[in-house]
């Protein structure tokens, strides 16, 4: 049994391309201009022109990286976004913010005015867990890439119908060799980005990267890993939720955003599991380290002091009270918990254990 999903059209604002990158979406899906969705279509196309004249009118973007990158992984809704926000919250460390995300061709010369100004007026919930987003929060790297016109697992929830044809891009390794130049000089241009920060290291995260660890670390190999893991059952249930609600709010043409999306995402968590033996090895001890959800549940600052400690990061002093403080703010924040009849339990359990 499914619950209704939360809806908060709101978000929209997160996928912000620019014009040739918006046509070429609705082309890919004309049904996005039938006249039951031309209030989508104008939009995305109105918030496309803006960033089209926002991108041509700044200086040109930073393109060289130097900060070393650290890759929050794991499945979805296994606390990935929850890690993310509390290593944010060192000085120290820089990340992809909303506005990065939804503005990469701009945000370098545009952040100093836009976001103070528009910060609380853009303010929202995430669909799937209510969780508040900021122009400044952490966000998924993820959309930066797809905003940029590249390829990315996430046009899933712009064109849901297409279904495991998505699966060919979680992996950039397996791009034709013009793709995967086009993605890798996505990844400089956002570190590149990140780099006004003056911090000394960029902590990004997205579930996507857990297939393409070995990847990564060929093209970066100062790059260390975070792995969060979490109940298959929960996470299940819970990435369900999510890629429904997701096609829901972004998808062009939402008669077809109701997709049954549990092969799909049985799929992936089998490709994960595969995946994870060969990241560790190809990281080693000294760039991995492994936690649970629980354990981050039961003590945030215990688990990220064990973070520190085992890649002997400096400034845990400074990152604690820090902590405390967010913890204390979201108290009342519980995590959402999904009905299913035992016999769908009993299923899904024995098909996550494949």
């Amino acid at each position: 049994m499914r619950e209704a999903l939360p809806l908060s059209y709101k978000v929209r604002w997160l996928l912000s391309p620019t014009l040739p990158v918006a046509l070429r979406w609705l082309h890919r899906e004309p049904r996005g201009l039938l006249p039951r969705n031309l209030h989508r279509a104008a939009g995305l196309l109105l918030r496309a022109t803006a960033a089209s004249l926002l991108s041509s009118l700044g200086p040109h973007r930073p393109r060289r990286r130097s900060i070393p990158p650290v890759f929050i992984v794991g499945f979805w809704r296994s606390g990935t976004t929850w890690l993310h926000e509390l290593l944010a919250l060192d000085p120290q460390v820089a990340f992809p913010t909303s506005y990065d995300c939804m503005a990469p061709g701009h945000a370098h010369w545009t952040t100093a005015w836009a976001v103070p100004f528009a910060r609380n007026r853009f303010a929202s919930r995430r669909p799937m867990d209510d969780m508040e987003i900021r122009l400044d929060s952490p966000m998924e790297e993820e959309f930066f890439m797809l905003n940029e016109g590249i390829i990315s697992f996430y046009e899933l929830f712009l064109f849901p119908k297409e279904g495991a044809r998505h699966l060919e891009a979680l992996d950039p390794g397996g791009f034709s060799t013009p793709e995967r130049l086009v993605w890798l000089a996505g990844m400089d241009r956002l570190l590149a980005l990140l780099e006004r920060n003056e911090a000394s290291r960029a902590v990004l995260k997205s579930p996507t990267h857990s297939f393409r660890v070995p990847f990564l670390l060929q093209h970066f190999p100062e790059a260390r890993f975070i792995h969060i893991h979490r109940d298959p059952l929960s996470v299940f249930l819970s990435t369900r939720h999510t890629w429904l609600a997701n096609a829901r709010i972004y998808g062009l043409d939402p008669k077809y955003s109701q997709q049954n999306f549990d092969e799909l995402i049985l799929t992936c968590h089998r490709r994960y599991r595969a995946c994870l033996n060969q990241a560790r090895a190809a990281a080693g001890r000294q760039r991995w380290v492994d936690l649970e959800y629980e354990q981050l549940r039961a003590d945030p600052i215990g688990t990220l002091r064990g973070i520190y400690r085992a890649f002997d990061w400096e400034g845990f002093e400074v990152l604690e009270p820090r902590i405390a403080a967010y913890q204390e703010a979201r108290r009342e924040w519980r995590t959402q918990s999904f009905e299913s009849t035992k016999e769908e339990v009993d299923a899904l359990r024995l098909r996550l254990s494949d």
